[in-house]
């Protein structure tokens, strides 16, 4: 699998080039081809909510033809550190705009700092902010030492707890 030029950073997501570090915000990353081709592979007909059939719109311009797809993705919870199309396609409902609109005013989305968080979570772990940084994950002042990096919670700002 080819790298993704895309990567994740506190506060955006961001593609290296040659005019430097781009910062993207997430609607125009729902533009690009590789958001549309998980799209395509992962999207149904009807709403998953309220049963509706897709109706498509086709666009013609210059003698070429798109179909503009009415429906939308969406997603089940976030990971920070992911790209909207690096998630299962488990992770994601097509619904209508309706539905869609509705999802997000009545229920919160799951939003986890990383994918180690939400395998955890899902499998059934506690999980706390780490004590020792306060969920910050670095200590700026010992950054000449491994970065930073909190030990105890080894940089992701939580601890899990199973229980027995």
């Amino acid at each position: 699998m080819e790298r993704s030029p895309f990567y994740n950073l506190p506060f955006g997501i961001y593609q290296e080039s040659h005019l430097g570090r781009i910062r993207h915000p997430y609607g125009e990353l729902l533009q690009l081809k590789e958001w549309q081709d998980k799209r395509n592979e992962v999207a149904d007909i009807k709403c998953s909510v309220c049963g509706k059939q897709e109706e498509a719109w086709v666009f013609f311009m210059r003698g070429h033809s798109k179909v503009h797809p009415t429906f939308q993705l969406h997603h089940k919870y976030y990971v920070m550190t992911s790209l909207p199309w690096d998630y299962p396609s488990e992770a994601f409902q097509t619904v209508c705009a309706t539905c869609h609109t509705n999802i997000h005013e009545t229920t919160i989305v799951p939003v986890y700092a990383n994918a180690e968080m939400r395998d955890a979570i899902q499998a059934g772990a506690n999980v706390e902010v780490c004590d020792r940084c306060n969920g910050e994950k670095i200590f700026p002042q010992w950054r000449h030492v491994e970065g930073g990096v909190c030990f105890k919670c080894r940089g992701l700002g939580f601890l899990f707890y199973y229980s027995a």
